[in-house]
C-alpha cells in the first residue's frame, strides 16, 4: 500500500507547517524529502509516525507496529553501550539471543561502530551516535523505515555507504522514508518530494527533480 496525504494542512503556535499539500510514497521504494531548513520535512515525517494528530487534511494511517521511526536527534541513555542499544532493536522479536548476537554484530559491522562496541554511547562522537541509532533501526526489521537527517553527522565517505544501505532496503522491499536538507541520499533514491516553506514543490523520480532544478535556479 502507497503512503498518501490528500490536502494536508498543519498549524503549529500559530506557525503555517504544512500547506494543503497532496503526494505519494510509493511503497517498496527509497523516497527523499528534501528541502530548505523549517519547509515542514520534519513535521510531515512526524505526522506519519502519528506523533503529530492536530492536522486538516488525510495522511495514511499506518500501525504503529510496522514502523521504524528515527528522529533527528534523540537522547543518548547513560550507561548504555553501542552493543545494548543495538540489541535494543531486538526486542520483542522472535529470534534467540545467539541470533539476536550475531545479528547485532553484523548492524555495527556494517555501520561501522564495531569497533567502539563496548563504549559507553554518551562517550562516542555524534557521528557514531547517529551510526548506532541507525543500526538499532535496522535491527527492528520493520516494513517501513522512516528516518530524520540520518547522514547528518556522518562524513562523505560514511554517507555514500548508507546511502548504499538504504538502496539495498528498498530493493529488499522496504518502503524507505528519508528527510534531508542537502539531499545524501538523492542519487540512491527512487522518488523525491521538495518542500519550501510548507509548499509542495515538487514530487517524482530523481530524473524529473534534476530537470526541475535546472527550471527553478
Amino acid at each position: 500500500m502507497n503512503m498518501e496525504a490528500n490536502n494536508l494542512s498543519l498549524s503549529l503556535n500559530g506557525s503555517v507547517i504544512l500547506r494543503n499539500i497532496t503526494f505519494t510514497i510509493p511503497v517498496e521504494s527509497l523516497t527523499t524529502i528534501i528541502g530548505p531548513n523549517g519547509s515542514g520535512k520534519s513535521s510531515l515525517l512526524k505526522v506519519f509516525a502519528d506523533e503529530i494528530q492536530n492536522y486538516t487534511g488525510q495522511a495514511t494511517k499506518i500501525p504503529v507496529k510496522n514502523i521504524t521511526y528515527l528522529p533527528q536527534s534523540l537522547d543518548s541513555p547513560p550507561f548504555l553501550t553501542i552493543y545494548e542499544i543495538v540489541f535494543l532493536g531486538f526486542n520483542g522479536q522472535k529470534m534467540n539471543k545467539k541470533t539476536k548476537v550475531q545479528c547485532a554484530s553484523h548492524l555495527m559491522e556494517i555501520c561501522g561502530v564495531d569497533s567502539i562496541s563496548a563504549k559507553n554511547i554518551v562517550d562516542v562522537s555524534e557521528g557514531e551516535k547517529q551510526r548506532t541509532w541507525f543500526a538499532f533501526a535496522l535491527a527492528q526489521e520493520k516494513n517501513i523505515i522512516m528516518l530524520d537527517e540520518p547522514l547528518s553527522n556522518i562524513d562523505e565517505q560514511g554517507k555514500k555507504a548508507f546511502s548504499k544501505i538504504l538502496r539495498g532496503l528498498a530493493d529488499e522491499g522496504k518502503t524507505v522514508i528519508v528527510v534531508s536538507h542537502d539531499g545524501d541520499s538523492l542519487e540512491a533514491s527512487d522518488h523525491i518530494i521538495y518542500l519550501d516553506e510548507g509548499n509542495l514543490s515538487f514530487q517524482g523520480p530523481v530524473s524529473e527533480y534534476k530537470q526541475f532544478l535546472l527550471h527553478n535556479k
